[in-house]
């Protein structure tokens, strides 16, 4: 097993060496940011403690957060893909520019509740697998997601509707795809950029995480929040292929056993953190994983069913189809369009 590449990719002397005393195989993890929660309350304790008690001490791992390597999302599958990162994990939307469809299952506004979201992209899954192993040479083997992103405000929000004219902080094309179709204006802006810019009046409304925004404090700006989800950040869990072939088929058999069960958990955490971002938001005592805050957080309205399928249908998924090709569009309706009663259009 050569981890020289990865040696000299994340800087000597970061990763331990890659075969333990008192282990057959020490896996080498690049994992989530340091402060989310799929990283502390899932990687962590699942990569020093589940791992090895479940495989009997035969694996372990060492674990660094992508953000402590001061390595983005995109860097990540892409170093993942060449072998310099074994195994690691990130979001799927932040490698859309290496390929579309890996936002084909967390279109904004596609799914309303994590369940749905779970479902979307369990039928997706098989395309996934597909692109990620046969283009990137990637080994899926578990997804999760965030609590769902969703708007806020400077000013009350009680409708899509109202974000016509309002300028929207996004982070992704399919992202800006919404806001547009629904008459406001995205503009693309850094995370840490974003309390500045609504507190200067540079934005209006911006898109995060509910638990996300929480733990940055943005209700002290932003503190009108429609909870509407406009995607769940889906995240996945990967090993590059040479690498998860050069392991004994005993080791791979209990690595994808244990992953599974990671992956019922990292659901069971974004539920949990979902709930969570509301909680906190409002500053109920039930508050644990956020900070309490005072935001107003509004019902969905009634007519916004109808409008957010009207938007994701004539704005969001035609653009996504029509950068994702034909053939990915014709193959998004086979195995999605039952799912969430939409079909893409071929162009």
């Amino acid at each position: 097993m050569n981890s020289k590449l990865l040696g000299l990719c994340l800087g000597v002397g970061l990763m331990a060496p890659m075969i333990a005393d008192a282990a057959e195989v020490t896996l080498q993890v690049v994992g989530q940011p340091i402060q989310n929660v799929l990283h502390t309350k899932g990687e962590l304790p699942f990569f020093n403690e589940t791992l090895p008690e479940k495989t009997g001490g035969k694996v372990d791992a060492k674990i660094i957060s992508a953000d402590q390597l001061a390595i983005s999302g995109p860097e990540v599958i892409r170093m993942l893909s060449r072998g310099a990162i074994e195994f690691g994990s990130g979001g799927l939307t932040q490698a859309a520019a290496d390929s579309p469809k890996f936002e084909g299952c967390d279109l904004p506004g596609l799914t309303t509740s994590l369940e749905d979201a779970r479902a979307a992209c369990a039928a997706y899954r098989p395309v996934l697998e597909k692109e990620l192993r046969e283009k990137f040479g990637i080994k899926l083997l578990a997804l999760g997601a965030n609590p769902p992103q969703a708007i806020w405000c400077v000013k009350p929000i009680t409708s899509l509707a109202e974000l016509e004219g309002r300028k929207v902080r996004v982070y992704n094309q399919t992202l800006s795809d919404f806001v547009a179709g629904a008459g406001g204006t995205p503009v693309n802006i850094p995370y840490g950029d974003t309390v500045p810019a609504l507190k200067t009046g540079v934005i209006d409304c911006a898109i995060s995480g509910t638990l996300t925004g929480n733990t940055s404090k943005w209700f002290e700006v932003a503190q009108n929040i429609y909870p509407m989800s406009l995607g769940w950040a889906i995240q996945y869990w990967g090993a590059n292929v040479k690498k998860w072939e050069q392991l004994p088929q005993d080791v791979q058999a209990d690595l994808e056993t244990a992953y599974a069960e990671l992956e019922d958990k990292l659901w069971d955490i974004a539920a949990h953190a979902t709930a969570q971002g509301i909680e906190c938001n409002l500053g109920k005592d039930s508050c644990e994983l956020g900070v309490k805050g005072s935001a107003t957080v509004n019902p969905i309205a009634a007519e916004d069913e109808a409008k957010r399928k009207e938007i994701l249908q004539e704005s969001v998924l035609t653009a996504w189809a029509k950068r994702c090709g034909a053939d990915c569009a014709a193959e998004w309706n086979n195995v999605m369009s039952d799912q969430v009663g939409l079909k893409a259009p071929i162009n």
